[in-house]
């Protein structure tokens, strides 16, 4: 994995991380704040950046799994036509 992948998934880990903390001690902080505010900030943004990851990983193994079909089907149709070829 290169260092810019690393660094950004350490930031994302921090930001779960912050989130993690601010809703475990929601009660804390007095409503109208702006830290409350940030904290609902900070807790839609990773969740859609979660579900946005999700989506992205679930993307790449379907092309991956496409890419091997296809690659499956051209070497069968490679073999039907050099044992067309033969035959000929």
């Amino acid at each position: 994995m290169n260092r810019k992948m690393t660094t950004e998934l350490q930031e994302f880990k921090k930001l779960g991380q912050m989130c993690d903390f601010g809703t475990a001690n929601r009660e804390r902080l007095a409503p109208g704040t702006p830290a409350a505010e940030s904290l609902a900030a900070l807790t839609t943004t990773v969740s859609d950046l979660k579900a946005a990851t999700a989506s992205l990983a679930s993307l790449k193994n379907r092309l991956r799994e496409l890419r091997r079909a296809k690659l499956d089907a051209s070497a069968a149709l490679r073999d039907d036509m050099e044992s067309i070829y033969y035959t000929a």
